[in-house]
């Protein structure tokens, strides 16, 4: 038995002798698979298998690449071709459409023609063109309009959905009027509040400063205390050391509370009016001319009036 390595045959190809031309004279085989003589292998094959790289993958390669781009530039092709004829479809149904309505158009709006079977048959009812219908030629002397719907809604539909949308339109503008009214009154209300704050502030201010005018002219003549003059603010409680203490004090605050002048709580048109008047008749003075006069016709010639306004 022979010690070599068992070896697979590889395919034998035939190519000529260098010195033979293709055709003519015997081939001599080479393997691929075993490593070949180089004076057995024409030169032309080593070209072929080494062309393009240097491990004789070149032809392989070049040929996917090839296909690769030849499927490319098909594909490339046949889509610019599917998006001419898309577009073409499309304009040809636009002017298809078009064509259409103004076929329409021109139908309707031409008048028949003598030769039409139905103008004949008018006319030998003594139809005449351009004379309305009825014994008397009163009544309609144009067709009826076609009015074509553009939608597979049935009959009706767009009346009624014209007057659900007149519906929604007319409560839109009834909720815009009530809200437009309920600004308007509340800013009416906002005003009438700035004033009647504003000006029960200022009543506030000329009744403490005529109060406290008050006193001084009284102080001046000797009295010691008046209801009109400013209200003295109560000292503070002590700090209550137990909870019978604070409870205490507690009660003492509630029954001073009750105790309040009734005249504090009038309201403050008629407090200033109380003031005013006692300034103008024990004192002749006024609070807005800002002086005392000298009698009760002085005052009555020379202040224009009680109020603010007068002045």
């Amino acid at each position: 038995m022979s010690n070599k390595p068992w070896t697979r045959k590889a395919p034998a190809l035939w190519l000529p002798k260098p010195e033979l031309v293709a055709g003519e004279g015997p081939q001599t085989p080479v393997s691929f698979g075993a490593t070949p003589e180089v004076s057995d292998v024409h030169p032309s094959a080593l070209l072929q298998l080494t062309e393009g790289s240097p491990d004789g993958s070149g032809a392989a390669e070049g040929d996917e690449e090839d296909e690769l781009d030849r499927l490319t530039s098909l594909y490339a092709s046949e889509a610019a071709a599917s998006s001419q004829q898309v577009q073409q479809r499309q304009r040809q149904r636009a002017q298809s459409q078009k064509g259409m309505a103004e076929l329409r158009k021109e139908g309707l709006s031409t008048p028949l023609e003598a030769n039409n079977k139905g103008f004949q048959l008018m006319a030998k009812m003594g139809y005449k063109a351009g004379q309305g219908l009825g014994a008397g030629g009163g009544g309609r002397a144009a067709p009826i309009e076609v009015d074509l719907k553009g939608t597979k809604a049935g009959l009706g539909v767009d009346e009624a959905r014209k007057r659900r949308q007149a519906e929604v339109d007319a409560m839109r503008e009834e909720q815009a009027w009530k809200r437009a009214k309920a600004a308007k009154q509340d800013q009416a209300s906002f005003r009438v509040q700035t004033v009647q704050k504003w000006g029960k502030a200022t009543m506030e201010k000329h009744i403490a400063a005529a109060r406290k005018t008050v006193q001084d002219l009284d102080m001046r003549k000797g009295l010691v205390e008046h209801h009109l003059w400013p209200a003295v603010p109560p000292p503070d409680p002590p700090e209550p050391r137990t909870p019978l203490e604070a409870a205490e004090l507690a009660a003492e605050a509630a029954e001073a509370k009750a105790e309040v002048d009734p005249w504090e709580l009038l309201p403050p048109q008629q407090r200033l009016t109380d003031v005013l008047q006692y300034l103008r008749g024990h004192h002749l003075y006024c609070l807005f001319c800002g002086c005392q006069f000298d009698d009760a016709d002085d005052l009555a010639g020379s202040c224009p009036g009680l109020t603010e306004e007068d002045h």
